[in-house]
């Protein structure tokens, strides 16, 4: 074990103290019991020796705007207090971050955020351990936000279709991840039907309003054609033909199951991103792009948008 007063030991610690102060309340965070005992006895002024790691459990909440019936996610924080290289006294600190995967979220969702948490970077390049901490688990909770069941609308199986609704297409085609770009888009009833005609069908993906907007759909090709067809004449019914302009920017293959899609439902993203402009009407594209990328379809993204006008 290493000793108490050792510089990696001592960092280490402030960390800890850090991640106390700011999730102090029941049950947000539990200590290991070598971890809490080592900080009740730092926190007397005794010496000794530290445990190997210092082991945090936090349990957050994904959204603090739905309260405490919202889902939470489980994070464990590892902070290693001994050293890589033996005897190595002055070697910076390591920090273990893991986010657990709810029950709601789907494997490829899952992974996708493991594969985008950022490392923590050395100290001669800027890097600082509580600064990495508080940034990489606000990136966790920014990604399940989209995902969690409570933010999501309700979509009845097209199964259960009631009598007058309009049923799917039968397309046994591959998968297909379809981007549409609109000269401007803000409506809430607009963006509504967008998100619940496509639940209706078994469609996933997400809407951005603002000027310009954005569509993502996944689903089969003829179901996905059909479904554009559909916001065409019925939600879009009161608007003028010349204002129904929507381009399709980029189309790919998925391959023929739904596993491959990256999205579990239709959803309106357009109020988890940053507005801009006189108007406040348009979209922090940075922001989008780095939501895409946690998402797994950032290169579908740069190839639908940033090339739009080549």
């Amino acid at each position: 074990m290493p000793p108490f007063a050792s510089p990696l030991v001592q960092s280490q610690l402030s960390t800890l103290l850090l991640l106390t102060a700011m999730y102090p309340l029941s049950p947000e965070l539990t200590l290991a019991p070598s971890t809490s005992a080592f900080a009740q006895q730092a926190e007397e002024g005794g010496e000794g020796e530290a445990p190997d790691a210092l082991e945090v459990e936090l349990d957050l909440k994904v959204d603090d705007s739905k309260g405490e019936e919202g889902e939470r996610v489980g994070i464990s924080v590892r902070l290693p207090t001994m050293p890589l290289s033996e005897g190595d006294e002055e070697e910076e600190a390591r920090v273990e971050i893991h986010p657990k995967q709810p029950t709601w979220l789907p494997n490829s969702t899952y992974t996708s955020l493991l594969d985008s948490l950022p490392p923590l970077l050395p100290l001669s390049e800027g890097g600082d351990p509580n600064e990495h901490i508080l940034t990489t688990i606000d990136l966790i909770l920014t990604t399940l936000c989209p995902h969690a069941p409570s933010n999501l609308p309700d979509s009845p199986p097209p199964e259960k279709e009631k009598k007058g609704k309009t049923l799917p297409p039968k397309d046994d085609g591959p998968q297909e991840r379809v981007w549409f770009w609109f000269p401007m888009l803000h409506t809430r009833e607009k963006r509504r039907d967008l998100v619940s005609y496509a639940n209706e069908w078994g469609l996933t993906g997400f809407v951005l309003a603002g000027k310009p907007a954005l569509l993502c759909v996944e689903g089969t090709g003829i179901t996905v054609e059909k479904y554009m067809s559909r916001i065409k004449s019925e939600s879009w019914g009161d608007i003028p033909s010349f204002q129904k302009k929507v381009s399709e920017r980029f189309r790919k293959e998925l391959g023929p199951s739904l596993s491959n899609r990256a999205f579990s439902t239709m959803t309106d993203i357009t109020s988890t991103v940053s507005k801009y402009g006189r108007f406040g009407d348009r979209g922090e594209m940075g922001q989008v792009k780095r939501m895409m990328e946690d998402w797994g379809v950032g290169e579908d993204f740069r190839l639908a948008v940033m090339k739009r006008d080549d």
